[in-house]
């Protein structure tokens, strides 16, 4: 599995995020992030939204790695996909 990584603060950056809720379901959503916040405060803010166990933050030239874990997500757990406008960030549901 992916390890956590912490971001420091950077701006107009892709990223992989992928959320584990409290009852391991899976979300995963690809963001385009436009970070104005340090990334400790963007992960509570993001905690605190979801009210999820976990949070991981992936940078994109992470993705490669991620990407059989982003699609054996997306095809098992389509149905837990997270699409939440109202959070600060633009999102782009993956497909």
């Amino acid at each position: 599995m992916l390890g956590e990584m912490l971001l420091a603060d950077e701006e107009s950056k892709d990223f992989l995020l992928v959320m584990f809720d409290g009852s391991q379901k899976v979300s995963v959503m690809v963001h385009r992030l436009i970070l104005k916040v340090n990334s400790a405060f963007f992960k509570r803010t993001l905690n605190s939204l979801y009210q999820l166990s976990y949070v991981w933050i992936i940078p994109e030239n992470a993705f490669s790695e991620a990407a059989g874990v982003l699609k054996y997500f997306y095809t098992h757990d389509k149905n837990h996909l997270v699409d939440n406008a109202t959070t600060s960030v633009l999102l782009a549901q993956h497909k």
